[in-house]
């Protein structure tokens, strides 16, 4: 996971988005996430590091829960903030293999600059054959109407990469007719 983390993080700034200020968040130019959702065959896993900003993730949690987490200040409380995160994403991420979902679990977080990582684990239920991937991803799009969410999704060494919104959350692989 870790590997994977310094991979992201190197495209990530290869990818960097211009934001006039992150301090007020109504003056971003436009809203966007990454993530890169890898499969890792050893673990039979598939991995996920989101990346978003922290001021955007944190006026999600507040509308959404009515928390304020001061995440990335020494105000932050880490419990409160693992769990609500967790929440947040259970309700905005999910993925379906082969028509049957997979239970996300959220590894934690980890902050670079001013944005915040997201990392998310979604194991495998059985080991038949991947022929069918739904990634849904709609995150922050409750708060941002033009909130984009880029995926890049690498299995079995074929990648393929999708812009997600509001209106079209989610990102679907038929591998079989590849």
């Amino acid at each position: 996971m870790i590997s994977l983390l310094n991979t992201l993080s190197v495209l990530f700034v290869a990818l960097s988005f211009s934001v006039t200020s992150t301090a007020d968040h109504a003056q971003h130019k436009f809203y966007l996430s990454v993530s890169k959702l890898n499969y890792n065959q050893s673990e039979e896993a598939f991995q996920l590091v989101s990346r978003v900003f922290i001021d955007d993730l944190e006026l999600a949690l507040k509308n959404r829960y009515g928390v304020a987490l001061g995440l990335d200040t020494e105000a932050e409380q880490k419990v409160l903030a693992q769990s609500t995160i967790d929440r947040y994403l259970n309700s905005m991420l999910s993925l379906r293999l082969n028509d049957q979902e997979v239970a996300l679990d959220f590894v934690g977080y980890t902050y670079e600059a001013d944005q915040i990582l997201l990392l998310v684990e979604f194991k495998r239920p059985d080991t038949s054959p991947i022929a069918r991937v739904e990634f849904r991803n709609r995150l922050l799009t409750d708060v941002f109407d033009e909130q984009q969410n880029l995926v890049h999704l690498n299995v079995l060494n074929l990648k393929k990469s999708k812009v997600l919104s509001r209106e079209q959350d989610t990102f679907e692989w038929d591998l079989s007719q590849r």
